[in-house]
């Protein structure tokens, strides 16, 4: 199963999804085209700033 994975990243220097970097453009979008493996999956999208903070969120995904 396949899935486009997008957003828009603020304030942000560093986001990565399951530890691999997002390229981010000039506005702060960014996508990211996924192969999901059948049944469940947890993304982690993880983000720094140029302060030093970091935040996360994990989504489970499920696919048929």
């Amino acid at each position: 199963v396949f899935m486009t994975f997008s957003g828009r990243a603020l304030h942000t220097e560093t986001p990565t999804l399951d530890g691999n970097t997002l390229l981010i453009d000039e506005q702060g979008r960014f996508s990211k085209m996924l192969t999901l493996p059948r049944g469940g999956i947890i993304l982690t999208l993880r983000a720094n700033d140029r302060f030093g903070r970091s935040t996360s969120l994990s989504k489970e995904i499920v696919a048929p």
